[in-house]
């Protein structure tokens, strides 16, 4: 388990990075374990139907019952989502293809990550969905170093 990886390695700063269905992941286990920082990487489904995107937030907020519209691992991190109490950064590409979380619905992201201490985004021009899996090295490599530079970690 995690917790028992970081009572073995006890280290200075433990940041959970999550890219796309990863993040999901990554929340689950901020919501579950201490940790300095929750990293996420394009990990929320995106809806160009605002009715869809409503209804999201619904279920999010405890209003609406599991709709077949959505993933089930979305809805219950959506459902973890408050519950994670250290900073967030919301990352995204610019112009990347959907499905993905862009620029103009971390107002979402925020709204769902309501109990986090701060609530940061970023915008990575030129950067595709893709990006953490190592599609374009170099913008991987300035993903890594603003994400290092928060904490004032070498890389």
């Amino acid at each position: 388990s995690l917790s028992e990886l970081i009572e073995k390695l006890r280290p200075s700063h433990t940041l959970l990075f999550g890219s796309c269905s990863g993040g999901t992941v990554a929340t689950h286990l901020a919501a579950d374990q201490a940790t300095n920082a929750l990293v996420l990487w394009e990990t929320l489904p995106y809806y160009n139907d605002e009715a869809a995107k409503r209804e999201f937030m619904a279920r999010a907020q405890g209003r609406i019952a599991l709709s077949s519209h959505f993933i089930e691992e979305y809805l219950d991190t959506a459902d973890r989502a408050h519950e994670v109490k250290c900073p967030v950064f919301c990352l995204h590409a610019c112009g990347s293809a959907s499905p993905v979380f862009g620029e103009l619905d971390a107002d979402i992201l925020e709204e769902l990550f309501v109990s986090c201490s701060a609530f940061t985004r970023r915008v990575f021009e030129g950067a595709d969905h893709n990006l953490p899996r190592g599609t374009n090295p170099a913008l991987l490599r300035q993903l890594l170093e603003f994400i290092a530079g928060q904490f004032a970690l070498p890389l």
